[in-house]
């Protein structure tokens, strides 16, 4: 199996594709793809000073209306601000991927100390955003 390098392109017939590679190159990095036949603007969040999120995002038109809709990823530690800022897309927003956020809210076999940084600083935003974010008792992730 290949690894998809920066140096890489990828085409994907009938599809826009928009990636961002980690920044050491080190082979991890996010794609979002959307269909050609959705009209769709790519947005471009500037980054938080310091901060580490991966983040491809997109204003995607349906015929009921606009909606955002986004991919993460979340190498280290963060901070319910960076978090904000980084969620602070157009609403609707529908985001995806991996924060590694563990809080019992959403995982409820975990005990309240396996809760980790990032799980609180996410609970901090879902608090401080109009409700609702994810339906209540939804896990974030889902094993394959």
């Amino acid at each position: 199996m290949a690894r998809l390098t920066p140096h890489l392109t990828l085409r994907l017939r009938g599809y826009h594709i928009m990636r961002q590679d980690h920044p050491q190159g080190c082979g991890s990095g996010i794609l979002l793809v959307l269909c050609d036949s959705l009209t769709h603007l790519p947005l471009t969040l500037p980054p938080w000073p310091g901060g580490h999120m991966e983040i491809a995002s997109a204003r995607v038109c349906l015929p009921s209306g606009w909606f955002t809709e986004a991919v993460c990823y979340n190498p280290g530690g963060t901070t319910h601000w960076k978090l904000g800022h980084y969620f602070s897309l157009p609403s609707p927003v529908i985001i995806m991927g991996d924060v590694i956020a563990h809080h019992s809210c959403w995982d409820t076999h975990l005990s309240p100390h396996q809760r980790n940084q990032v799980g609180n600083a996410l609970f901090q935003v879902v608090m401080d955003s109009p409700p609702p974010v994810s339906p209540q008792h939804t896990r974030t992730r889902h094993k394959v």
